[in-house]
């Protein structure tokens, strides 16, 4: 209905962030910039926080979109990570290796971390970067997940989108 009134060629202010919309506002440049910055310099881990609704998301999937046009970067995204632990590692290696070769009903912790642990080494002799992003981090209400990021933070650049009270 509105689409023929106001002559638009899309629906405005659908639930998922299309980055065709996306207005940098100088805020949110100079968090790009940053995590750019952060990947480019392979500089470990970086947390973007900010209040429901300022961009988060939005943000993270300009941030994929940049590093997707580097073959050279190797991209994890975890869109809901309320998983256990052993979940949670499960979708990495999804993420990291696809569907075809992803993780088997019935994986051991150990396996899944030798599988992601080839994975990262043979991206590190390819010179490739590996980066996981989980969006939603705030809903991570399983300690040993955040156990589980903390040791990744070793191997792996990660970036946890937090809605915790900030300017955006």
């Amino acid at each position: 209905m509105y689409l023929d009134y106001w002559r638009l060629r899309d629906k405005p202010f659908e639930v998922t962030p299309d980055t065709r919309f996306y207005c940098a506002s100088p805020g949110h440049e100079e968090a790009l910039t940053r995590l750019l910055f952060v990947c480019q310099e392979r500089s470990g881990s970086m947390v973007l926080t900010g209040d429901y609704g300022c961009g988060k998301t939005l943000l993270g999937r300009v941030l994929l979109r940049e590093l997707a046009r580097d073959a050279r970067t190797q991209l994890a995204l975890i869109l809901n990570p309320h998983l256990s632990a052993l979940e949670f590692l499960q979708t990495i290696l999804f993420e990291l290796s696809g569907p075809k070769e992803g993780p088997r009903e019935g994986t051991s912790k150990v396996t899944l971390l030798n599988s992601i642990h080839q994975i990262l080494i043979h991206n590190t002799q390819s010179d490739r970067d590996t980066i996981l992003i989980v969006d939603e981090a705030q809903s991570i209400t399983d300690d040993e997940v955040m156990e589980e990021i903390r040791m990744l933070t070793n191997l792996i650049s990660i970036f946890n989108l937090w809605p915790l009270a900030s300017n955006c």
